[in-house]
């Protein structure tokens, strides 16, 4: 039976089971009530959510290694870990750190399941639509403009990588990761490293698929992307390393050569549930000896299971969406969709300004951590915040679950789009864009159309610009 539906079929199947769960997750709070009661229930049917949005995807498209599932993951994560280990009775410090009451945690905790299930209701309605396959015969231009692109902004970004890589191990190894943060924030003409920087993971992508013929080239890349993530690991940045590394494996996944299941699945593994927990503990000291193997070992083995420190961690960020509860509209005004219209701006560089007018205005990032907790704002450091949190920010509880569900139906619309293109310069877009994308996850919309347009739609408009230009001289 399953064999012989068809991938449009398969949505609409999957996308009828999404909308009964979801009718009967709106009856928890009347069969519970909306305090207590209501938290173990809700953590069990996150847990099951996370499973069937899998292998829904699975069962539809026939990958689980894919764009969207990738950011499922990271947003389930990030806003609902501690439900998981909830379910699983792990030792940890409890939902949320006990620092909020049960009826704010209960209504988090249903809010969450609310919004990750209409974020897969929306990517399944955009599979329900008959796709729109084509073909290039211009792979041979493309790629030579990819090569020519992805050298350029190599090129452009080396010695600001070479730079800023070398000042973050100066400062992170003489007063360990905090001291990023104690350092004046780059502005203005300052910021120009930072943002050359953002060009050598896009050039990197870009270069390795105009090179796929030679395999050489390609492994050499690959490894300098290894080189990249590790330095950046070694700083105490892991999302800003693991995110371009996991775009990288699945460009090349996509574009290059198709990588063994077992080898993604336990990659995957390491990197999140054991060097990730490990990071966490050593980016606290500072001196050189922190960047020992000896000390590797010794930070895993003072954590008793990395696994479930790894998961507490992000399910931290679940904290975004209770504080905004809590504070929106009763001490802030919801923003009706202004966050997002300020984030447009942040597409013009902050070199003009001493201080970006998107910045100025005050993301919702920002605000937080400066409302709950000055010290930590004072210090130059964040609490992070979570596209769902922006969501309800902006348009309360309805008009978020459907600004939510609307973004799950973009990102897929996105994502099928580029599949069926068989254009192999879409793909190099969804590269680019993939780590964004990922880290939207637990951050806002300022962050992601900043990083989307700089870093993916420039390089990919570059491209087309340049096939065009060999297309005529040719």
């Amino acid at each position: 039976m399953i064999n012989r539906l068809t991938p449009k079929h398969s949505a609409v199947a999957a996308s009828i089971v999404q909308i009964l769960l979801l009718a009967g997750y709106s009856m928890l709070p009347i069969l519970t009530g909306n305090g207590a009661d209501l938290i173990n229930p809700c953590c069990s049917w996150l847990s099951f959510q996370a499973v069937f949005a899998v292998g829904s995807w699975w069962f539809v498209t026939s990958r689980v290694f894919d764009p969207y599932v990738l950011f499922l993951l990271c947003a389930t994560l990030f806003n609902a870990g501690h439900a998981f280990l909830e379910v699983v009775n792990a030792e940890y410090s409890g939902l949320l750190g006990g620092r909020f009451s049960d009826m704010t945690v209960a209504k988090t905790l249903f809010y969450c399941l609310a919004a990750l299930s209409v974020l897969h209701l929306g990517a399944l309605l955009a599979r329900c639509r008959d796709a729109q396959s084509s073909n290039t015969n211009e792979t041979a231009n493309l790629e030579r403009a990819c090569c020519f692109v992805g050298l350029l902004l190599l090129a452009i970004s080396a010695f600001s990588t070479f730079l800023m890589l070398r000042n973050l191990l100066m400062v992170t190894g003489e007063s360990g990761y905090i001291a990023m943060f104690d350092r004046e924030k780059a502005v203005g003409f300052s910021a120009a490293h930072r943002v050359m920087m953002g060009f050598f993971a896009p050039g990197m992508f870009i270069l390795a698929v105009g090179t796929r013929k030679h395999r050489c080239v390609s492994l050499f890349l690959a490894v300098l992307m290894l080189a990249f993530a590790l330095a950046m690991f070694t700083v105490g940045s892991r999302w800003q390393g693991g995110m371009p590394l996991v775009a990288f494996a699945w460009l090349w996944h996509r574009s290059i050569k198709r990588l063994p299941p077992f080898a993604l699945v336990f990659a995957g593994a390491v990197m999140v549930f054991l060097l990730f927990p490990a990071i966490a503990l050593l980016r606290k000291d500072s001196g050189i000896d922190r960047y020992s193997i000896a000390a590797f070992g010794d930070a895993l083995a003072h954590t008793s299971n990395p696994a479930i420190a790894a998961v507490e961690e992000m399910g931290r960020s679940m904290a975004t969406v209770a504080h905004t509860l809590e504070l929106v509209p009763d001490v802030r005004p919801f923003d009706h969709g202004r966050s997002y219209l300020w984030a447009l701006f942040t597409v013009m560089p902050g070199v003009f300004w001493d201080l970006h007018p998107t910045t100025a205005a005050g993301v919702p990032s920002a605000w937080l951590v400066e409302t709950v907790s000055p010290w930590t704002a004072a210090r130059g450091g964040g609490l992070g915040y979570s596209f769902i949190a922006e969501a309800y920010l902006n348009f309360g509880l309805l008009g978020g679950l459907a600004a939510i569900a609307l973004t799950g139906f973009l990102f897929s619309s996105l994502f099928r789009w580029a599949e069926h293109s068989g254009n192999v310069v879409n793909l190099v877009l969804i590269g680019c864009m993939l780590p964004p994308i990922m880290f939207y996850s637990r951050s806002e919309a300022a962050l992601l159309v900043r990083y989307l347009t700089w870093y993916a739609l420039i390089p990919y408009f570059m491209i087309h610009v340049w096939c065009r230009l060999l297309r005529r001289s040719s």
